[in-house]
């Protein structure tokens, strides 16, 4: 009885995780879709300059002299909507105002990392601020 209680209270997470894996699906499909005809992010020029296990730093250049700016993305968010198009790009707005911004992109999630906690993103934002 006590297994299958466990199989009971196992089932309504597992049922929300397939949802929420079919919808995430759907949802890149469209974003597909809509990249074919050309209305997929239009995102400045990068390099990147830093990797981690679950992240990557990105310099988008500037003069060696101006000030640096760290755009930390929101672990659940894609980097780029930071900089979806010229018109609404907080990253083309920070370079025309003389700053040399890197912006720190977290990787999707993988087997290892998916449950990364407070102090892995706090040694990860740590590093970059270190190399910048």
């Amino acid at each position: 009885m006590g297994e299958s209680a466990a199989s009971l209270d196992a089932t309504p997470d597992a049922i929300g995780r397939a949802s929420f894996a079919t919808v995430d699906v759907l949802r890149r499909a469209l974003g597909h879709s809509l990249g074919a005809f050309g209305l997929d992010p239009d995102e400045c020029p990068y390099r990147i300059v830093g990797v981690g296990p679950h992240w990557r730093l990105r310099d988008y250049g500037g003069h060696d002299r101006s000030l640096s700016l760290l755009i930390v993305a929101a672990p659940i968010k894609r980097a780029y909507i930071w900089d979806l198009a010229p018109s609404v790009s907080a990253v083309r707005y920070c370079m025309q105002a003389g700053l040399h911004v890197h912006l720190l992109e977290w990787m999707p999630a993988s087997h290892w990392s998916q449950n990364n906690g407070l102090d892995e993103y706090t040694e990860a934002i740590s590093e970059c601020v270190a190399q910048i």
